[in-house]
């Protein structure tokens, strides 16, 4: 059903992104080294977005790290997008853990990332449609992606942000 939906929104939406296989942040979480390697490979800072499927505890929520390969110094389009289909969760809790994921991916890719200017980055929490049940979390997840790829600039900005939450 995914490669399906991904294929309808055709390759050049896809070539501005790199999803992340959806166990590597729970792994990560673990405390599993390997993971950095893992995504190292990727190249995730080629890309203007990364998505990274988060499971934890049970529930799979998205993170959406937008403009990594942009400079610190330009920071104004530098930001996460956390879409969480059950919002009563409180999915900022996860907050600290992020932010610490962000900067390891920043070290893995050799670039420095103190904890001060990882924590400049912007967390954004924009409404979603939300789950009526404890079961759908990983097919909004998917859908999250669908949305955001199928309506996704070339370059994110905040002049039409948040333009892929507008069904």
């Amino acid at each position: 059903m995914f490669r399906h939906m991904m294929r309808t929104l055709g390759e050049e939406r896809l070539v501005v992104v790199i999803i992340l296989y959806c166990f590597w942040y729970h792994i990560y979480l673990n405390g599993s080294p390997k993971v950095m390697e893992w995504i190292k490979e990727k190249d995730i800072f080629s890309k203007t977005y990364t998505f990274v499927p988060i499971v934890d505890g049970g529930h799979w929520n998205l993170l959406i790290l937008c403009n990594l390969r942009k400079s610190f110094n330009n920071n104004y389009s530098l930001c996460m997008i956390l879409l969480h289909s059950f919002i009563i969760s409180e999915p900022l809790k996860a907050e600290p853990t992020i932010r610490k994921f962000v900067k390891d991916l920043y070290h893995t890719q050799g670039k420095l990332a103190s904890s001060r200017t990882i924590a400049s980055i912007l967390l954004l929490l924009p409404k979603v449609p939300q789950q009526r049940n404890g079961e759908e979390c990983g097919v909004f997840t998917l859908y999250y992606i669908y949305l955001f790829l199928k309506s996704a600039p070339a370059t994110f900005s905040f002049a039409s942000y948040p333009y892929f939450v507008l069904f």
